[in-house]
């Protein structure tokens, strides 16, 4: 049978012969302290006090099978998906939005991101140019400087653009 239930509580924790830890949750209804949620795989969170659940009773476990924010009142499109989380406080500290476009929207951004190395070759470009403009010393010999530019230590890694 499955209960509407108000989370209390959620830990990370072992639960009875559980190959690993899960998130547990105690809830505002008796019987069903530790109960473990079960998330869609690639998607983690804790939740927060004080959300909706759903629990079912499995073979005498208690399982969380998904809560629900009547806090969060954000308007997606159809298709869209949104992803965030809180602090402490309950307060929203970030978001990610996969819109209908397929565009990833950070925290509300306006601004577009930048290719590490189509500006790192537009800035090679420029410096060769600005190299080549300084041409020769007034005496006529040599050149009259090198300037160079490393934006190396900028490259973020971690995030991939198209």
């Amino acid at each position: 049978m499955a209960k509407i239930v108000i989370i209390k509580n959620a830990r990370l924790e072992q639960f009875q012969g559980a190959p690993g830890k899960s998130i547990l949750v105690d809830t505002d209804s008796h019987g069903t302290d530790d109960a473990e949620l079960y998330q869609q795989s690639g998607i983690y969170s804790k939740p927060q006090d004080g959300l909706t659940g759903v629990v079912i009773d499995c073979m005498g476990n208690n399982l969380v099978i998904g809560t629900h924010d009547y806090n969060f009142d954000e308007d997606i499109e159809k298709g869209e998906t949104l992803i965030f989380s809180y602090n402490n406080n309950g307060v929203l500290q970030g978001k990610i939005k996969i819109d209908i476009n397929g565009n990833i929207i950070i925290n509300n951004g306006t601004k577009s991101a930048v290719s590490h190395a189509e500006l790192n070759t537009a800035l090679q470009l420029m410096v060769t140019a600005f190299n080549t403009a300084l041409g020769t010393k007034q005496d006529g010999s040599g050149t009259a400087g090198v300037v160079t530019l490393d934006i190396s230590a900028s490259e973020v890694s971690k995030v991939k653009l198209p």
